[in-house]
């Protein structure tokens, strides 16, 4: 149905050739996963997408409700992650050593294995001696 909507994109050399499998896989999910942040350059770089967390957004598998969640992006190596209501109680932590790549997922569960509801949430990201605070939205 898109066929000749970009005729550039097509005549790209790297555009896949028709009944492969790269073709096959065009417009497949995907996941982008960024490097591990240098821990000089972590604190001006850690963000949370989506913010704010919209229920059904794009990042959501419509149909599997348990597939919501909160992105950490540009961590550096080695960290924990704490998140707090903002009454201060701490609702969810996280401590990560020699991680692999830079995101963290938060499934939008507590400690206690409770769904979290609407509202701001702060992230707190100690590393290296080092603090990051910010906050998030959930919008359910």
């Amino acid at each position: 149905p898109w066929g000749g909507t970009y005729p550039f994109a097509t005549s790209n050399a790297l555009y896949p050739k028709i009944g492969t499998a790269a073709y096959k896989n065009i417009g497949a999910a995907f996941t982008v996963t960024p490097p591990v942040a240098a821990n000089d350059q972590a604190a001006a770089l850690i963000t949370v997408s989506p913010n704010p967390y919209k229920t059904t957004g794009l990042n959501d598998v419509r149909n599997d409700p348990a597939s919501h969640s909160i992105n950490f992006l540009n961590m550096p190596s080695s960290y924990t992650l704490t998140i707090f209501d903002v009454s201060g109680q701490v609702i969810y932590q996280q401590k990560t050593e020699n991680a692999v790549n830079g995101r963290a997922e938060w499934d939008m569960f507590s400690k206690d294995g409770i769904e979290v509801a609407s509202g701001l949430y702060i992230y707190h990201v100690a590393f290296d001696g080092r603090e990051v605070v910010g906050r998030f939205a959930i919008l359910r």
